[in-house]
C-alpha cells in the first residue's frame, strides 16, 4: 500500500507531529508500505525520494520553519511530483494548524 502524508511542517524539524509521523512512517515501512510525505521546505535537507517538498518562506526568526501558502502552481506541483511515484491508496493530513 502507498500511504501519502501531507504535513504542515517539514519533517526535519522539531515538534511532536513531525516525531508522529516519523514514527508512523518507519513502522508503516517496516511493515511494507511505501510511504511518501508532503510538507514545506526548511532550512533542513532531507535527501529521501519519498519526500515531496513545497516552495515555502520562513515564519520564525531562526529560519527552521517554513509555511508554504496554497495557490494553483503549489497544486501543480505536487500533483507533478506525485505522478512520479507509486500510486497513492492512502492520504492522510496530519498538521498543527
Amino acid at each position: 500500500m502507498h500511504i501519502l502524508i501531507f504535513l504542515d511542517q517539514h519533517m526535519d524539524t522539531l515538534g511532536g507531529v513531525q516525531s508522529s509521523v516519523s514514527l508512523q512512517k518507519k513502522y508503516l515501512e517496516q511493515l511494507g508500505h511505501t510511504v511518501s510525505v508532503c510538507s514545506p521546505s526548511s532550512i533542513n535537507k532531507l535527501e529521501d525520494k519519498g519526500y515531496i517538498v513545497t516552495p515555502s518562506f520562513p515564519i520564525t526568526y531562526d529560519k527552521e520553519y517554513h509555511v508554504t501558502l496554497p495557490s494553483k502552481k503549489i497544486e501543480q506541483l505536487i500533483d507533478k511530483k506525485v505522478a512520479r511515484l507509486a500510486p497513492v491508496d492512502v492520504v492522510h493530513v496530519q498538521a498543527d494548524y
